[in-house]
Formats: C-alpha cells, structure tokens, sequence
C-alpha cells in the first residue's frame, strides 16, 4: 500500500503537470494542530458551507 505522503505527492505532481485550476482544488495540510484546529473553526463557520443554513 502506498504511503498518504507518497499519494499525496504524486497528487501535488498531478497538479503542477496538468496546470489545474477551479473547479479543482488541492487542499492544503498541515501536521500543526493548532493550524488544523484554527483551519476548522475558520472554514466550518461559513453559511452554505457543509450544510449550515
């Protein structure tokens, strides 16, 4: 099985060599948890966004 660095890396090589762009979104990442925690509240605190009205 392929390692989540070794497919996120081929994904990010995707990107670059192919020039995507919207619709298409990499997402970014983190191993910070204090980023990924300021991330979530930031990004689920929009209305339309995952459901909230």
């Amino acid at each position: 099985m392929t390692s989540y660095a070794d497919r996120r890396a081929l994904l990010e090589n995707l990107f670059t060599d192919r020039a995507l762009a919207a619709p298409w979104t990499l997402v970014p990442q983190t191993t910070d948890l204090a980023k990924a925690r300021e991330w979530l509240e930031s990004w689920t605190d929009v209305s339309g966004v995952e459901g909230i009205l």
